[in-house]
């Protein structure tokens, strides 16, 4: 129950001298991005045997939980943890094969686990891959997937590896481990001290290296990349080698120089006690072998007809250039763009344009987000296909608290309520829209793939789950695909960007008045009747429990004037005295949606003022297609004893 400094339960002790193992630590941590360190410290042990008092290297979080739980902090899934490990064989005795057996010395005979394709059987992993973390769910599904991939090599292997692991992470942590000159790591002498650790947010890999206490040992002239196994493999094609080489640019700028380690140098001697002053001058050496290796700088350009200005027949666009490998990024007009790196310093992105001309700024940024280069050129959409916009789209409908699953929705794996939720959007103009790169940035996460085009007056849907949604609706809808997050039943906001970034929908939608009250839990939906969703009047139920993805349940009007109010309520406007309140009510038909009813107060028949929603008393769904709207006046009944009211019916 005494937790150390009140978090840790367990501590490491290091003393192996002289404790490189602490500047190449923090050398990690100064290089951020990688997640691969921890903030140890430096101790005194005092054991019984006073030969063995010294300085000590003391690791408190390690790969705990309590570390992993620093970082993905709202998960519930603290993810799985694997130690790459060597099978150690004693071979040694203290006289002959009938004596005492020694720990050392030992071999490594038949017990060295490279990552490498086993087959599918978890067993043949087992002790090389220890595994550390979520022990009781023995989920090797990844390790074999990573090992079996390993053996693949070029487009085969980066096909396979990008869904498995978090490529940046890997070639971050993997090029600060190459200029630390770690020798006793996998890739290099042993395939141990590493540790895969597989994240629960996306079930990606990240890698962390691990002993670090023969950091700065390989020769400053050694090898850049891992030599050693598979791991070759992961540079045979120019993507990852590409990104790897910007990692150890961008490291060899910030941390890894005599500049900067320097003075730390100096610090960690007096700390420790142990002399590192000589590594400075290492990392100077290492760092200027490994800089001669880089590519050659070039200029950020667009390469497209030659960077001139041209004109396409679509609404969008692929645009390509060249870059160095200080590009980590690029936005078009200040908007981020997904980036496929065709060769080692060739760039290709896809762009949605208007109709018209579209100037386009292309601007380059380093991994820290300092802008590296930029280029310009204006590329003319001659099509008939616009691009998505606070014009021409709405959010239609928002299923934000589905219906309790029913007995054979349950039966079928589909026991949330929050499986079914879905948003419909609606091509509200007369043409073709292009959804490329809208996104949904808040209240739930996605992105409209390339290519999504919506027809005059078409819907498109979001969803929770597919799979639940086709369970419940049944198919021939058209759904873009599945979100991330969930809505929340008490409310949140909602916004979708168009691809440049601009709000084509950006409101807080919420679960009491006067927003509908009966879209929280009953069943039924938020259908947008008006045209502007901030404003909760403009929102009501749907007509029927589930609402109505992929249609309408809107009647549109094609009476005479006379007929307009029979068409808007279907009973009303009653007036009564609610403890000190005037309350007039009224039935709405909740599919009259191009007529609005507007309730008005008076005292002396002539003056009359319009009610708001914070006179609002309830809107209450009955359940046949219309809804029971009550409004209160602002004057207290016993200050005003007659008081009158009426409802008008307009097109808004």
């Amino acid at each position: 129950d005494d937790l150390f400094r009140g978090v840790h339960d367990t501590v490491s002790i290091e003393r192996s001298p002289p404790l490189k193992e602490m500047f190449a630590k923090h050398l990690f941590n100064r290089a951020g991005g990688a997640f691969t360190t921890f903030f140890d410290d430096v101790a005194w042990v005092i054991p019984p045997t006073t030969g063995d008092r010294s300085v000590c290297l003391l690791s408190m979080a390690r790969h705990t939980d309590s570390y992993f739980e620093s970082i993905f902090r709202n998960t519930s899934d603290s993810g799985t943890l694997f130690n790459h490990e060597l099978l150690y064989n004693p071979n040694g005795t203290d006289g002959g094969p009938e004596g005492l057996k020694r720990g050392n010395p030992y071999n490594h005979t038949n017990g060295m686990y490279l990552l490498t394709d086993r087959g599918t059987d978890k067993e043949t992993y087992r002790w090389g891959f220890q595994i550390r973390g979520a022990r009781a769910r023995d989920d090797y599904s990844q390790i074999v997937a990573l090992n079996r991939t390993m053996s693949l090599s070029g487009n085969a292997l980066r096909n396979r590896l990008d869904p498995l692991i978090d490529v940046n992470q890997w070639m971050r942590c993997l090029a600060m481990a190459s200029l630390n000159g770690t020798d006793d790591i996998t890739g290099r002498l042993y395939p141990h001290n590493f540790r895969f650790y597989v994240r629960p947010t996306d079930n990606k890999i990240m890698i962390y290296q691990w002993d670090m206490d023969r950091s700065f040992n390989l020769s400053s002239s050694s090898s850049v990349t891992p030599y050693a196994g598979n791991w070759p493999n992961l540079f045979t094609g120019p993507e990852y080698r590409r990104i790897f080489d910007g990692h150890l640019h961008d490291l060899i700028q910030s941390p890894y120089n005599a500049t900067y380690t320097t003075p730390w140098a100096s610090h960690f001697t007096a700390a420790l006690g142990y002399s590192q002053n000589g590594l400075p001058g290492y990392i100077a050496y290492r760092a200027n072998y490994i800089s001669r290796r880089l590519p050659a700088q070039i200029s950020f350009r667009i390469t497209t007809n030659g960077g001139a200005n041209f004109s396409e027949a679509d609404s969008h666009v692929n645009i390509a250039g060249d870059a160095w490998i200080d590009v980590f990024s690029i936005k078009v007009n200040g908007a981020p763009t997904p980036v496929i790196w065709t060769d080692g310093n060739s760039w290709r992105i896809t762009v949605p344009i208007a109709i018209g001309p579209n100037p386009l700024t292309i601007t380059a940024y380093d991994y820290h987000g300092t802008q590296v280069g930029t280029d310009s050129i204006t590329v003319t959409n001659t099509s008939a296909i616009d691009l998505a916009n606070v014009g021409n789209t709405i959010i239609s409908e928002l299923h934000y608290h589905p219906a309790t699953p029913t007995q054979a929705e349950s039966a079928a794996g589909f026991i949330d309520q929050e499986f079914f939720e879905f948003i419909e959007l609606t091509n509200t103009s007369a043409i073709q829209i292009d959804y490329s790169s809208v996104r949904f940035t808040d209240g739930i996460i996605f992105e409209f793939p390339i290519g999504t085009i919506l027809a005059p007056g078409a819907r498109l849907l979001v969803v929770s789950n597919q799979t639940a949604f086709q369970f419940r609706y049944g198919a021939g809808f058209v759904v873009a695909g599945e979100f991330s997050g969930n809505l929340r039943n008490s409310g949140e906001n909602v916004r979708l960007e168009a691809a440049d970034t601009t709000p084509i929908a950006d409101f807080t939608y919420g679960d009491d008045l006067p927003w509908p009250e009966s879209a929280d839990g009953p069943g039924y939906s938020l259908v947008l009747a008006g045209s502007d969703p901030t404003d909760p009047l403009a929102w009501r139920s749907s007509t029927v429990l589930g609402g109505n993805p992929g249609s309408s349940d809107s009647i549109p009007f094609s009476g005479t004037v006379d007929e307009m109010l029979s068409h808007a309520s279907s009973g009303g406007p009653f007036g009564e005295v609610v403890g000190d309140a005037f309350v007039v009510s009224f039935d709405q038909n909740l599919a009259a949606d191009d007529l609005e009813i507007r309730v008005e107060f008076s005292t002396d028949l002539i003056t009359f003022t319009p009610a708001t929603s914070a006179q609002l008393v309830s809107r209450f769904n009955n359940g046949d297609g219309t809804a029971t709207i009550a409004y209160k006046s602002l004057l207290p009944w016993s200050a005003a004893p007659r008081q009158f009211a009426r409802i008008s019916v307009r097109s808004p």
